[in-house]
């Protein structure tokens, strides 16, 4: 997942606004079109996703196809994928980002998340300094590491 995390939410907000309106839609199209091995150019950028037959890598089309209640075009698709390339985004407050990761694992489980940053610097290190804290006090992140340790180490430590 792509977090956008503020002191507030609204700040978190702003951060997420910013970064997806920075995204040309010909630039995520490129980069959809790269994914699948499809040149879309051969298409009008306002030409429905639903209506495309692409050879390939049918799963990611799909994917854009159902990914709103509407049909939306080959413009709107390239946005979703130069923001994010398919990565989900949560927006807010460290308080609601903890809750929310605290939520998801509880219901479906899983041995943690997958983080993208979506800007460098400054994404993740705003995610350790403001969210991992929370996640910590809340049991939820360990505190301390196996000291000299390899990742291997680290990693057994987990189930143990």
């Amino acid at each position: 997942m792509q977090v956008f995390v503020g002191e507030t939410e609204k700040i978190a907000r702003a951060k997420a606004a910013l970064h997806n309106s920075l995204v040309p839609a010909e630039a995520g199209v490129t980069i959809l079109s790269g994914h699948l091995g499809y040149d879309l150019s051969k298409h009008g950028l306002d030409e429905l996703i639903a209506d495309l037959k692409v050879p390939g890598i049918q799963g990611m089309i799909d994917a854009y196809k159902h990914s709103s209640s509407k049909n939306i075009t080959i413009r709107e698709a390239g946005m979703l994928h130069g923001r994010g390339v398919m990565t989900p985004q949560l927006v807010g407050s460290p308080e609601q980002v903890a809750n929310w990761m605290e939520e998801t694992m509880k219901e479906v489980g899983g041995d943690g998340f997958l983080l993208s940053p979506a800007y460098l610097p400054g994404s993740l290190e705003e995610f350790v300094e403001l969210v991992v804290p929370i996640l910590q006090k809340r049991g939820l992140a360990r505190t301390e590491y196996v000291e000299n340790g390899t990742l291997r180490d680290n990693l057994k430590a987990l189930n143990a």
